[in-house]
């Protein structure tokens, strides 16, 4: 991927020079301060930018905390949209989109488990595919049950997003998150379908919200920080957009620049950020800057 590095570098993220210029003498700056402690500096102040991105995109203000608990309250409004349909009484019933969309939860993981079933499994992952077999054999669910799964799946994802490192987990999280947008946009087809286009409106803004909410809220660490390798792990298979595709982008191609306070800790002062900001001013007259791990 590329990452656009106007908008993170407006609002003040920097990359060490060297990662983006390896020239003789950026390298040589690097080296006198530490490229450790060049990077952990780059982090360190990145990270305020990641926070402020972050209430940002979910219309926090500035000084607002952020919270589990914030987050929380704020997708109880955005989820008076939910209610609204739970209450609607129409059913929800398997089409042929969301049949393809169950078919790929998982990515390539079924087809390697079929073929290593000893070496390659995930049995929480396999359970979550089985429970959709009523509704693909024809079985419809109410609405209510379609909003109480996607509800529980887009938690769940989160929970597992942020143990991102576990590869298990990992796949676990994308398919329960590819499972809860299957829902909802198989609920959002049956409310049009059957008349109500104002509620499948309203839903499909209150989901697009709740799910910036529970993005944010997968990155969030116990110390109230936005952990932008999270955002960049989620963005690697689902669409990001905004203030949140913005952090994602700039973490998968600058990985060493987005530490978190809590992995590096304090790191070594010294001199070398005044030419942190000059490197990074040298890029960014030009709109698109392909990182070394571009693809």
């Amino acid at each position: 991927r590329q990452v656009r590095l106007n908008e993170p570098c407006r609002a003040g993220a920097v990359v060490p020079p060297a990662t983006i210029r390896p020239s003789l003498v950026n390298t040589a700056i690097e080296s006198v301060g530490g490229k450790v402690a060049t990077q952990q500096q780059a982090s360190v102040g990145n990270q305020r930018v990641w926070d402020t991105l972050g209430r940002r995109a979910i219309g926090l203000r500035a000084d607002a905390p952020l919270t589990e608990q914030t987050i929380s309250t704020m997708r109880r409004a955005e989820g008076q949209a939910y209610e609204a349909v739970k209450k609607s009484g129409v059913p929800i019933a398997a089409d042929t989109e969301f049949a393809g969309a169950v078919k790929g939860i998982g990515g390539d993981y079924p087809a390697a488990a079929a073929e290593l079933p000893g070496i390659i499994e995930n049995p929480l992952l396999d359970r979550l595919k089985g429970s959709f077999d009523k509704m693909l054999d024809g079985t419809p669910i109410s609405a209510n049950a379609a909003v109480e799964a996607v509800k529980s799946l887009r938690s769940s994802a989160k929970t597992n997003f942020k143990a991102f490192a576990d590869p298990e987990k990992l796949t676990l999280a994308r398919a329960q998150r590819s499972a809860a947008d299957a829902l909802d946009d198989l609920v959002e087809r049956q409310l049009a379908a059957s008349g109500k286009g104002a509620l499948a409106s309203d839903y499909q803004a209150a989901r697009v919200n709740i799910a910036k909410l529970h993005d944010i809220d997968a990155a969030l660490t116990a110390g109230g920080h936005i952990d932008a390798r999270v955002l960049a792990k989620i963005g690697e298979k689902h669409p990001l957009s905004g203030d949140l595709k913005t952090i994602a982008d700039f973490a998968a191609n600058f990985g060493k620049a987005v530490q978190t306070g809590e992995k590096i800790g304090s790191p070594m002062t010294h001199a070398l950020r005044p030419s942190i900001g000059t490197g990074i001013g040298s890029v960014i007259g030009s709109s698109t800057v392909p990182s070394p791990l571009a693809t």
